[in-house]
């Protein structure tokens, strides 16, 4: 085997370790996650759903956020403006939404964690769900 054919053969080989350990890794973030929503109907789908969601408003990476994360807290606003809209605005927007959805005469759930948002979302999924499986 000459030099071109063995680094080619090691870059393949450190290409399916490197697949191998973000498979693991993911494998292990899902997990840890789940962990946290024992006891509740939240699946991975609505975890995948809604911290992609919180990912993309903070513009972070989805396995950096953690259920337990607050509002404000470990997820705050890069900016504070009267004219413009914030992460913190769009997450108060989308909790809004949530609740006309499953709650049309009540608003204001206190929702301060990740957590939250994600058993909100997947209830909002599961009406939603439960409304065209009538049709």
């Amino acid at each position: 085997m000459n030099t071109n054919e063995e680094s080619n053969s090691k870059g393949l080989s450190m290409l399916g370790i490197a697949k191998n350990i973000k498979y693991n890794n993911k494998v292990i973030w899902e997990t840890r996650e789940l962990h946290f929503y024992k006891g509740t109907f939240v699946d991975i789908l609505d975890i995948h759903i809604g911290y992609s969601r919180i990912a993309n408003i903070f513009n972070i990476v989805v396995n950096d956020i953690q259920a337990n994360f607050r509002f404000g807290e470990e997820l705050d606003a890069s900016f504070i403006s009267d004219f413009r809209h914030n992460e913190l605005d769009q997450i108060v927007f989308d909790i809004e939404e949530f609740e006309l959805i499953l709650y049309p005469n009540k608003i204001n759930k206190e929702v301060s964690i990740v957590k939250d948002y994600i058993i909100l979302l997947a209830q909002c999924r599961q009406a939603n769900f439960e409304e065209y499986q009538i049709l």
